[in-house]
């Protein structure tokens, strides 16, 4: 068989599965490798593809057609058949033809399970079946029929589709064995996952799509070192589930949210997580638990050194910070060693110890920058532009404050400097303390979106008889009207002067 035969034959498989309300998702289809290029740009073939995936794989597709209810024959497949794609209840009818098929490639069985007392025979039917599939690549069934698996010693694509209620939600423990498996989806319903325990066996697995929380729950996670998504660690309380599991684990990519670090004890364990060589994440996200008064005095020095630890390689592009108690920033965000990260957005949230903020406006791609409930920060000084005030913040587009309760200033330079000269959108709620610079209406000139919401005094330096700007103000979304009494009783009032300009 050439390649061109093969590479049509697996993409009318492929289309048709996706068509048909099974979807294999493009980066998941490491089974097939380059093949989901060709499945993505063919989507948008009509639904009488039918035919067409027959003609291309010579007979090797095989789909069984909607059947009528009295029709309860046999179902013939042909013993040439690779890729078949049938309902759950016609399995028994097909099992006979199926057991036949030695070279079968995959295996996709639909639907739910109408009478319940079909269950138990389903579940042996497809478990015999099974046993001859020795060339099975992609399985993809309902989870009551996986009571138990073979050693399916090629497969690579295991996707399990969970019915509503369903009560057992354990995988079995017999997936642990499919020891060249890529790819494993499980499709939830609403019922928790307990995980294997030896799933940790599973060394060939590249992508896993279940809830967050039953990842959290694999012992020994650091051995699956060609996992590309893990999406959510959450550190415990002992070696099996410590963030030295993330050491080897270089190969993920896309989103890290690491949870619970609270529980790591400082620098030296927080290294061993080895981040800054793992090139391809591009979000990580850091987390510590909200803990009582009397225990945040006591770690206020451990946060900073486990944040001074987790250092990422400098492709990061989103950082997000959540619930760290520590005093200061870590010293990669400060400096040269700041300079060479390639961060676009970065998110501060309940980081109450933090007082001091580091210079952001050295980060040469910063584009968006957010800081939501930091209670310890009362000044953001010129500091934060870093040592040349005009350059700082070249590519900034989005600021936003919220919910800084304690912040009272905000240093603006002077309207002779051109600063943040690519922002777009100024958004500033819940800051009951700061004062409004002196210099931010020039600010506010060029802005098309400005909010600002529960901040009185920024609203009595803002509106004010002697301010001109060059733009009509109701083309920008300011909502400081309210916090404004001294100037505008009525919002009426407020908006007829800023659309004729007269003040």
């Amino acid at each position: 068989m050439n390649s061109c035969q093969e590479t049509s034959r697996n993409v009318s498989f492929l289309v048709l599965s996706s068509q048909k309300g099974m979807p294999f998702e493009k980066k998941k289809l490491s089974v097939y490798g380059w093949l989901s290029d060709i499945l993505m740009a063919l989507e948008i073939i009509p639904e009488p593809f039918d035919e067409l995936a027959e003609f291309l794989s010579s007979g090797e597709y095989f789909r069984i057609k909607k059947r009528s209810e009295f029709d309860d024959g046999p179902i013939n497949i042909p013993e040439r058949a690779r890729h078949v794609y049938l309902d759950i209840n016609d399995l028994a009818r097909a099992s006979g033809r199926l057991s036949r098929i030695t070279n079968l490639r995959s295996l996709v069985v639909v639907g739910q399970i109408s009478s319940g007392s079909q269950k138990s025979d389903l579940i042996q039917t497809l478990k015999e079946l099974l046993i001859g599939m020795k060339c099975l690549r992609v399985l993809m069934v309902s989870e009551p029929l996986l009571a138990d698996l073979p050693k399916l010693k090629h497969l690579r694509y295991l996707e399990i589709h969970v019915e509503e209620n369903y009560g057992n939600a354990s995988l079995p423990e017999s997936i642990c064995k499919l020891y060249q498996l890529q790819t494993l989806i499980r499709r939830f319903c609403g019922n928790k996952l307990s995980m294997p325990k030896n799933f940790k066996q599973l060394i060939s697995l590249q992508f896993l799509e279940t809830e967050p929380e039953a990842v959290c729950t694999i012992a020994d996670i650091g051995k699956l070192t060609s996992l590309q998504e893990i999406n959510t660690f959450e550190v415990g309380d002992n070696d099996n589930f410590g963030i030295s599991q993330l050491e080897n684990m270089n190969q993920v990519r896309g989103s890290l949210c690491i949870k619970g670090l609270e529980m790591v004890e400082g620098k030296d364990e927080a290294l061993k997580a080895k981040l800054g060589k793992k090139e391809y994440i591009e979000t990580l996200d850091l987390r510590w638990k909200l803990v009582s008064k009397e225990r945040t005095e006591s770690m206020m020095t451990a946060p900073h050194e486990v944040l001074e630890g987790l250092q990422p390689h400098c492709n990061l592009s989103k950082l997000i910070i959540n619930g760290y108690t520590g005093m200061e920033p870590p010293n990669w965000l400060k400096g040269a060693p700041a300079q060479e990260l390639n961060l676009k957005c970065i998110e501060l949230s309940n980081c109450s110890g933090w007082k001091d903020l580091p210079p952001f406006g050295i980060l040469p791609y910063l584009k968006v920058l957010h800081l939501r409930q930091m209670r310890s920060l009362r000044r953001i000084g010129e500091e934060i532009y870093g040592q040349d005030i005009p350059s700082g913040f070249p590519q900034l587009h989005e600021l936003l404050f919220e919910g800084l309760r304690n912040l009272e200033e905000w240093f603006l330079p002077n309207r002779d400097i051109q600063l943040l000269p690519k922002l777009r959108s100024l958004s500033i709620t819940n800051c009951g303390k700061l004062k409004g610079p002196q210099a931010l209406p020039y600010l506010l000139e060029n802005l098309p979106s400005v909010f600002i919401k529960n901040c009185p005094n920024i609203g009595k330096d803002y509106i004010r008889p002697s301010m001109t700007i060059g733009k009509p103000i109701l083309k920008k979304d300011v909502e400081c009207i309210r916090t404004s009494p001294v100037y505008c009783q009525k919002p009426a009032s407020l908006k007829r002067k800023f659309a004729d300009r007269s003040w």
